[in-house]
């Protein structure tokens, strides 16, 4: 797949699709952050990212956003995602963290701006008897694909001479026109490609996949797995041929031990009639439903790992057992049965059962509602070994789920993953230095999720960044240079830098519009009239006309028209120079503190009030930007 260059651009956290938050806004909102900050962050290192916390979330609008959208078009090469928070156990405390993020790759690139060249004159001359081959050869030599560029990224590819050889073939005796029709066509000039730079953005500390379990709701990445199906729960039980595995001789029921399971007993631990014995593991392959983990048995002083107890019905020599009794006529076990590729029932054989919730792929969903198993992905393992026949598994006790590929482990994609700005990668994580006191908590195994904010230990931090592996000055330079080629209604951004000085209001009015003289009318010189100030001509006397400039007021614009008339009260406000004058600006007292880039298409700048032109002809965009102290401010 070939990447297409940038068109588009969107903030990382989106609260309002439809409020248009200004760069202003977002960057004071990210000033809010307790940590991380670009380019230095609070512990005086360097910190190439932006944080997204919960105090730039409440500036932004909703302290509960989780959403996280890609900043720009391109495609997603890697990611790792974890299935619970990753923990660290520092003693009285766990401190639990993401190592979830997604990385997609950019391709910025600038159209080189083709300067218009005088057009040759065809030398049609009698002398000259190879006017086609000559013209060739001069747009040859002067063809830009073939000229020392400065984009060493991009190879060109040099042109073809087919007019010098047909010439050649004139000169062996071959019958042409060329030499005597002069060229009146131009050839078509090459193309060159722009000026390119692959960047990459970073999104860190993620959500985990709990989170999409506990909000099935919400999307998920187009970029994961969508082929996986997991086991549902349900209520009623499965009758099993097999033993329950119990917390003692005869004790209360832990799992189910489905018949062919091989345990490995501890022959030490045992009733006193030798029937019952302790499991202390599970030979390698085979599993219990619910897995069961090892816990401390109290049957001995010092006390050893076993998992529970079977019933063995005799005295047995041999550590390894397998289950092929049971203490009861059936177990009951919650989980799916996986089948043989049966034709009809009396050719039904069970192969083994999944817990519910683990995680498979299958395929071909036949007519009587069985699918076949293709792979066990996660979260459950097979009861019994699993043969390499073809499997069944029936589809109406399964649910598609959409899940990253691996978990705690990064995925490099075979195939990059094309993505649009805006599209999903994820949703903002947990991540924090503070730990969690265990005497809070009776399990600290996942992070304490509550109901609320409020009870809750969930402390979101996004992380995301920007960088790229190639020669950054050398693009700038070069975009640099062909931007300074585009013609000037072309070019549709100001850039204002940091410390630059702004007008932060007008001059006040200095006298007033007047009486009109005899049946005279006053008259709009402005010809553009979508402007905070119009120029306006009045006749004051039979010999006097003034020029002054009038607040263009709603009532105003509702009437004004270039060269149009108006009729004012005579005490209306006005200017006898334009109210915006540069030789006021090194006086004033706002300061730009952060540079800012303006768009001169952007419509809120199109408004009357936010632009003016003075007599000179120069054009006033009124703009928002940070002042020297970080305060929000106009000019």
């Amino acid at each position: 797949m070939t990447l297409s260059a940038v068109k588009k651009w969107k903030y990382p956290v989106i609260i309002d699709e439809k409020e248009k938050l200004s760069a202003n806004v977002y960057y004071e909102a990210l000033m809010s952050a307790s940590t991380g900050f670009y380019p230095v962050s609070v512990n005086k290192l360097i910190h190439s990212g932006v944080h997204f916390d919960s105090n730039v979330l409440k500036k932004l609008g909703n302290e509960k956003e989780r959403r996280v959208h890609c900043i720009a078009d391109g495609e997603v090469i890697a990611y790792r995602v974890n299935d619970r928070y990753q923990k660290i156990d520092k003693g009285d405390e766990v401190v639990f963290f993401s190592t979830g993020f997604v990385l997609v790759r950019h391709l910025l690139e600038m159209d080189r701006v083709e300067e218009e060249t005088p057009a040759s004159e065809s030398d049609t001359t009698a002398g000259n008897t190879n006017t086609e081959g000559a013209a060739a050869d001069t747009n040859q030599a002067q063809s830009p694909s073939t000229s020392n560029s400065t984009d060493t990224k991009t190879p060109t590819t040099p042109q073809t001479n087919t007019e010098t050889a047909t010439d050649t073939s004139a000169s062996s005796g071959a019958t042409t026109t060329s030499e005597t029709t002069p060229n009146t066509t131009e050839p078509a000039k090459e193309k060159q490609p722009g000026h390119r730079l692959y960047f990459y953005s970073l999104y860190m500390h993620l959500a985990d996949t709990n989170y999409y379990d506990k909000n099935p709701n919400e999307p998920t990445p187009a970029f994961w797995e969508q082929d996986v199906y997991r086991v549902i729960k349900r209520d009623s039980l499965e009758n099993i041929k097999g033993l329950n595995i119990r917390e003692g001789a005869n004790g209360k029921k832990l799992a189910v031990l489905q018949e062919g399971t091989k345990v490995n007993l501890n022959l030490d631990l045992h009733d006193d009639n030798f029937k019952w014995y302790a499991v202390s593991s599970f030979v390698e392959g085979y599993s219990s439903i619910p897995e069961l983990k090892p816990r401390k048995s109290d049957k001995t002083e010092t006390g050893v790992d076993i998992l529970g107890w079977v019933y063995t019905g005799k005295a047995v020599t041999e550590s390894v057992f397998e289950i092929k009794g049971s203490d009861t006529n059936l177990a009951l076990s919650r989980g799916l049965k996986v089948w043989n590729d049966f034709k009809n029932d009396n050719d039904k054989k069970l192969y083994s059962m999944l817990p519910e919730r683990t995680q498979i792929k299958i395929s071909n969903v036949d007519k009587d509602g069985y699918a076949e198993l293709i792979e066990v992905v996660r979260d459950g393992k097979p009861t019994l070994p699993l043969p390499t026949e073809k499997k069944k598994v029936l589809y109406k006790h399964l649910e598609k789920v959409v899940r990253g590929k691996k978990y705690n482990e990064v995925v490099v994609l075979d195939k990059p993953f094309p993505i649009k700005a805006g599209d999903l990668v994820g949703h903002i994580g947990h991540n924090q230095n503070k730990g969690i006191l265990k005497s809070k908590y009776s399990n600290l195994e996942t992070l304490p999720l509550g109901e609320s904010l409020n009870d809750s230990e969930f402390c979101p931090h996004l992380h995301v960044e920007c960088f790229t592996c190639e020669d950054l000055p050398s693009y700038i330079t070069q975009t640099q240079a062909e931007a300074s080629k585009t013609a000037e209604e072309d070019k549709t951004f100001v850039g204002t830098a940091k410390q630059t000085k702004l007008l932060e209001k007008e001059t006040a009015a200095d006298t007033t519009v007047g009486k009109p003289y005899a049946k005279t009318k006053i008259n709009i010189m402005s010809q553009d009239v979508k402007v905070a100030w119009l120029q306006i001509e009045i006749q004051s006397s039979d010999t006097e006309i003034k020029t002054l400039w009038i607040k263009n007021e709603a009532a105003i614009a509702k009437v004004a028209k270039p060269n149009g008339e108006l009729s004012l009260a005579e005490n209306t406000a006005a200017w006898t120079k334009h109210p915006l004058q540069a030789s006021n600006i090194p006086s004033s007292a706002l300061i730009v503190g952060t540079a800012l880039q303006v768009e001169m298409n952007d419509a809120k700048l199109s408004l009357s009030d936010n632009r003016a032109i003075d007599a000179q002809g120069n054009l006033w965009l009124k703009v928002d930007v940070l002042d020297d102290k970080n305060r929000e401010r106009s000019g």
